[in-house]
C-alpha cells in the first residue's frame, strides 16, 4: 500500500474529529510526518494543562487514530494483496491489519513533547511509520 494512502486514511480520521490544518510532509528514510498546528490542540483536558500530559497524551491519540482507522485499513491491504486477509486473521476472525505492519504509537518522545512544552505553533509527529512484517 502506498504511503500516501494510510497517510490519507489518518488525515481523513482526524478531520473527521475537527482537526484542521493538518500539513504533511516527508522527511526521508523515516517516512511522512504530519503536522498539525498548536492551536488546534486546547490548552487544557479535564482542567489539566497539556503541556503536563506527556508522554500518555500523544500516545493516546495515536492509539485512537490507529483503532479507527483498523478496518479501512484492513479493507486497503486485501485489496491490495489479497493474501494479506489470512495473515491479518485474529483467533476470534478479526482482521487486524497491524499484524503484517508496524505503526508507530511512540510519537511523544522525539516529536510531541519538546514541542508543545516550549508552546510552538506547529506540532510534527510521525503519521504512521509502517514497515512490513510479512
Amino acid at each position: 500500500m502506498p504511503r500516501e494512502s494510510r497517510q490519507k486514511l489518518l488525515i481523513d480520521e482526524m478531520r473527521r474529529n475537527g482537526v484542521k490544518n493538518i500539513s504533511v510532509k516527508f522527511s526521508g528514510r523515516r517516512g511522512f510526518h504530519l503536522g498539525v498546528a498548536g492551536g488546534g490542540f486546547p490548552k487544557e483536558v479535564n482542567m489539566n494543562p497539556i503541556s503536563k500530559m506527556f508522554p500518555e497524551l500523544p500516545q493516546k491519540i495515536a492509539f485512537y487514530l490507529s483503532e479507527k482507522i483498523r478496518p479501512e485499513l484492513a479493507k486497503k491491504l486485501i485489496a491490495l494483496d489479497p493474501l494479506l486477509e489470512e495473515k491479518m486473521k485474529e483467533e476470534n476472525g478479526a482482521l487486524n491489519p497491524y499484524n503484517v505492519l508496524d505503526v508507530e504509537q511512540n510519537w511523544s518522545v522525539r516529536h510531541l513533547s519538546g514541542c508543545l512544552m516550549r508552546s510552538t505553533t506547529r506540532l510534527g509527529m510521525p503519521a504512521c511509520r509502517l514497515t512490513r512484517r510479512i
